[in-house]
């Protein structure tokens, strides 16, 4: 009662358990990319468990079914109120996980893993955590194609011969290879050239059942090439590899291969001529005037065959035939030459006074044609007809008759065709033919007077001379008919055709010219003696061209010539019964200035004539005879040279040659095959002394040059491919002189040193395309190699080719992380790239953003914040790189 009541409270606590649990995975293909791509893949994962309760928590465990961690002690096992503790555990990733696009149950792209927490004072309690899963499936084919040189199968010489034929194969390689990271079923590969055999993949099956990846396969085939592949230069051709993917969707790449084919565009021409005996009527079997008396006139005809081939190995059209002086007759000929296929054109030409006068018709016909690539040819041939032959007799009579003894031409079976053959040097005696009469048709007879007998008289065509009888006396004097019609003693000493309104100026040196040349035949060397003698002014040249003229010329003659003709005749006959006879001038010096490729001094199959060489000729005491240049000739091979109707004696040549070249050695070996001339002075060769005997031919005098610098080869190509980590350098020559061979040579940084890696044994001499391989196989630390070639000859020169650069391990050039990334992505650039291009797809394919690379050396960070959720595609391109990458875009 004294006191108030008082009250107070204790609050005591109940304990209350609770345990928490949270699974993270803390790192992704920690030595990879940053997703879940590959199989090997590893997941790190923290489970950490925590006491959130206000008891003590005893025998505190771990399980997770995913990495087979089963009841792990969680730190110590027990856990005070607030206290933490963590179990770290890794997954590794299977190639099922990937073709499974995720882990059992759910496979729906994610790895998904739960983990459970537990401890005597509590119930269990679980975290799960999801990793995606990147399936990238991909395929990749690389077909390459090696044409066989391996003949037409019909004609040995085609084997080798550099050239494409029908026939011959091309052996096309496939490398099937799955560069994704999910397994592909049911690959098939697909080659719809007509032709093409069948791919061939053993020991597998097309298609093929599965392929892991990583994994490749390498199927074979051939086509058999057709003229039409020959005339396009190139087969090429696009090959497919398709598989399906785990999800039984397609997958392709196609991969197209162009095979370059050699062609030889080439044309040939023959022309042939034949003289015909028609007449001047140019028709044959009419019995014209001259029809077959073996000497050519104005109005006969040649007949010409051409002979085109197409000795190639293309196609040719737009075939033409020209001839400047005939018009030409091909038939139906469309202009179209398949190989080895002819065509025969004809045409007929008239001869004119021009080519009489000449004694040949020389005459040039050109092909031409365009091979498949409009490469352009060409041929030329000429063919010399002799029209006036030069037989030993000057004239015959073929249409004159003598009369019969009663005076009269009545056509009895008593007249006589006369035949008769006159020559200078044995002249017809006319006898006593008293009564008889001569008629005269196509030719003039000359007759010239016995001493004292009187003047010379021409008989003029169509007129009748009666021969009486009279003295017989100094028979064989060069005599003529008498003014009163009677012969004493005669000879006919020239017979030429007449013809009316035809004259020649000065008409006297061209009669004294034709008894001149009848005298000595062809050979034309006419010494100042005689010139003299017969008393011509003009000089040794012109002399020559007025008795080529005659031989065949038509003379209208006159008296006053006739009696200047007497003393020519005497001044003649004096000559050469003093000195015989005159000497033939028909010896000759020649052959060929070559290119002494291989310096051995001897004209080798792979050498050719060298044009454009001043060469001289002089008599051994320094007299100048003559000069001409090689190759002037264009009917003749290149380097051609000749020095023709030269009289006996001894001669030197001199060569000049251009200052490029250098002369080969002298006498190396037979005189028909070696170089002779030694160097006189800076750029020019000089012979030895050479004697000529009359007639002789001497065509073994030749002149070798080398050019002062050879290189070893001519390069037609040069590459550089990559395959995985292996180098691939191919080359291509389309001439070898005296090589020795290939020092291949490599770099990893284009400001180093070039090291020696390989030699390649070359050809030596060859004027074919030839094909050379190496294989480097030692390229392992470098991403990026340099090539070059060092081509040596047998005498130690040399010269490089240009530079070949080649990238490997291309997937390892750029990398991007983090990937998945919730905003920013990071690219790392090499730093031997200046520029390239990034190109953003989103899931559907489309293009959404560009970026083009400029120096970036630090790298380039991309704000990747705006996109939505999702997997993009990122194509790089740069110089020597095509690289694509999955980036995964995650919710923040």
């Amino acid at each position: 009662d004294q006191t108030d009541t008082q009250t107070d409270t204790e609050t005591v606590p109940v304990p209350n358990p609770s345990l928490s649990i949270e699974k993270e995975a803390i790192e992704v293909d920690e030595a990879g990319n940053g997703i879940i791509d590959e199989e090997g893949d590893i997941i790190k994962y923290s489970i950490t468990l925590t006491n959130n309760g206000s008891a003590n928590l005893t025998n505190v465990l771990v399980n997770d079914d995913l990495t087979g961690t089963v009841n792990e002690v969680c730190g110590s096992g027990n856990l005070a109120p607030g206290e933490s503790c963590t179990v770290m555990v890794m997954y590794t990733v299977t190639q099922d996980d990937l073709d499974n696009n995720g882990v059992n149950p759910i496979d729906n792209g994610f790895i998904d893993n739960t983990a459970t927490g537990d401890s005597d004072q509590t119930d269990p309690v679980t975290d799960s955590e999801e990793v995606p899963v990147v399936q990238d499936p991909s395929i990749q084919i690389i077909k390459t194609g090696v044409w066989n040189d391996d003949g037409d199968g019909v004609d040995p010489t085609t084997i080798g011969d550099g050239y494409g034929q029908p026939g011959e194969t091309i052996t096309y390689t496939f490398l099937v290879k799955n560069t994704g990271n999910v397994t592909l079923h049911d690959v098939s590969l697909d080659d719809p050239m007509t032709g093409l055999s069948l791919i061939d993949c053993a020991p597998e099956n097309n298609p093929i059942d599965f392929l892991a990846p990583g994994e490749e396969v390498t199927c074979t085939a051939f086509y058999i090439l057709t003229q039409e592949n020959i005339d396009a230069g190139t087969v090429e051709n696009i090959a497919t590899a398709v598989g399906m993917d785990p999800n039984d969707d397609p997958v392709d790449d196609p991969d197209d291969e162009i095979v370059p084919i050699p062609q030889d565009p080439s044309i040939t021409l023959v022309k042939e001529g034949m003289w015909n005996d028609d007449g001047p009527d140019g028709i044959a079997g009419t019995g014209d005037l001259g029809e077959g008396d073996g000497f050519a006139q104005e109005g006969e005809t040649i007949s010409y065959t051409f002979l085109i081939t197409n000795d190639g190995n293309v196609t040719l059209d737009n075939v033409i035939l020209t001839d400047p002086m005939i018009t030409v007759d091909c038939g139906t000929f469309d202009g179209i030459l398949e190989p080895g296929e002819s065509v025969t054109c004809t045409g007929t030409y008239e001869i004119t006074e021009m080519d009489l006068d000449l004694g040949v018709k020389v005459n040039e016909a050109t092909v031409t044609g365009e091979g498949p690539q409009d490469q352009p040819v060409e041929d030329m041939d000429d063919h010399t007809e002799p029209l006036i032959p030069l037989p030993e007799e000057i004239c015959t009579f073929t249409k004159g008759f003598w009369g019969n003894p009663n005076g009269k031409h009545d056509g009895s079976t008593t007249e006589e065709i006369l035949e008769t053959i006159v020559s200078l040097e044995n002249p017809v005696i006319i006898g006593d033919l008293s009564g008889s009469y001569l008629s005269i048709g196509s030719v003039e007879c000359i007759l010239e007077l016995l001493p004292g007998g009187g003047n010379s008289k021409a008989l003029k065509p169509n007129t009748q001379v009666v021969l009486t009888g009279g003295d017989c006396s100094d028979a064989g004097d060069i005599v003529a008919l008498h003014n009163n019609g009677e012969i004493k003693n005669g000879v006919v000493t020239q017979l030429i055709a007449f013809e009316l309104n035809t004259r020649f100026d000065p008409i006297l040196n061209i009669l004294k010219l034709s008894l001149l040349d009848a005298y000595i035949g062809d050979c034309i060397e006419i010494p100042q003696s005689i010139i003299d003698a017969i008393g011509y002014t003009g000089t040794l040249e012109d002399l020559k061209a007025y008795a080529n003229q005659a031989l065949g010329g038509t003379i209208n003659v006159s008296q006053r010539d006739l009696n200047d003709l007497n003393d020519f005749l005497t001044a003649l006959n004096e000559f050469f019964d003093e000195c015989g006879k005159l000497e033939c001038k028909n010896a000759s010096i020649g052959n060929y200035v070559w290119n002494d490729l291989d310096k051995n001094g001897l004209q080798d199959d792979f050498e050719t004539g060298i044009n454009g060489v001043i060469i001289t000729l002089y008599t051994e005491d320094d007299t100048f005879v003559a000069s001409t240049v090689s190759g002037s000739d264009p009917s003749k091979p290149d380097g051609y040279y000749i020095f023709d109707n030269l009289g006996s004696g001894n001669y030197y040549l001199t060569f000049e040659y251009p200052p490029i070249y250098n002369i080969t050695p002298q006498d190396m070996g037979d005189d028909e095959l070696d170089s002779d001339i030694f160097e006189a002075q800076p750029f020019m060769g000089m012979t030895s002394i050479i004697t000529l005997s009359a007639g002789e031919e001497n065509m073994t005098i030749d002149a070798g040059l080398n050019p002062q610098t050879i290189l070893p080869v001519e390069l037609g190509s040069f590459t550089a491919t990559a395959v995985e980590r292996v180098v691939k350098l191919n080359w291509t020559t389309l001439t070898e002189v005296n090589s020795l061979g290939f020092y291949v040579e490599r770099r990893t940084d284009k400001f180093k040193e070039f090291e020696e890696i390989g030699f390649v044994e070359a050809a030596g001499n060859s004027n074919a395309e030839l094909n050379y391989e190496f294989l480097d196989r030692s390229s392992k630390s470098a991403n990026r190699y340099y090539y070059r070639l060092r081509m040596v000859d047998n005498d130690g020169q040399e010269e490089y080719s240009d530079i070949r650069s080649v990238v490997l391990d291309q997937s390892d050039e750029f990398k991007f992380y983090p990937n998945p990334t919730n905003g920013s992505l990071f690219i790392d650039i090499p730093e031997n790239y200046d520029k390239a291009t990034i190109h953003i797809f989103d899931q559907l394919g489309t293009s959404i953003k560009r970026i083009e690379l400029q120096n970036e050396r630090k790298g380039l960070m991309i704000d990747l914040s705006e996109y939505k959720p999702g997997i993009y595609t990122f194509k790089l391109t740069g110089e020597f790189i095509t690289q694509t990458r999955r980036i995964i875009v995650v919710t923040r």
